[in-house]
């Protein structure tokens, strides 16, 4: 297997370990989809919401999400089949700059309340 170099200003590469796709975040406020095979890498999609540098990207197989942490103290996930964004974090005191998760403990359902 041999690899063509492309420059990419990441700042956390993530691969999908089910596909041929890798995700990356960058100082263009940009989570962007790559797709890959043996011979190179291309652009398949854009996810934009990030106001300021994204620090992480990974995706969550097992719910097929991709979560991103970004300079602008957000935690964006997005559904990683139609690249749209499903929900929003905010912490305005800290900045995100590592991202892990337990992968069967995100929960996305809405939360119902009773009067």
């Amino acid at each position: 297997m041999s690899w063509k170099v492309i420059t990419v200003e990441s700042t956390g590469p993530s691969i999908r370990p089910t596909t041929s796709l890798i995700m990356s975040g960058a100082d263009d406020c940009q989570v962007k989809m790559w797709a890959t095979n043996d011979a190179k890498a291309w652009e398949v999609d854009t996810l934009r919401g990030h106001m300021n540098n994204v620090s992480r990207v990974m995706f969550n197989v097992k719910q097929d999400i991709i979560v991103s942490t970004s300079e602008d103290k957000s935690i964006r996930i997005w559904d990683a089949t139609t690249c749209t964004g499903i929900r929003t974090f905010r912490r305005e005191h800290d900045l995100l700059w590592i991202l892990a998760a337990i992968q069967k403990l995100i929960h996305l359902q809405p939360v119902m309340t009773v009067d």
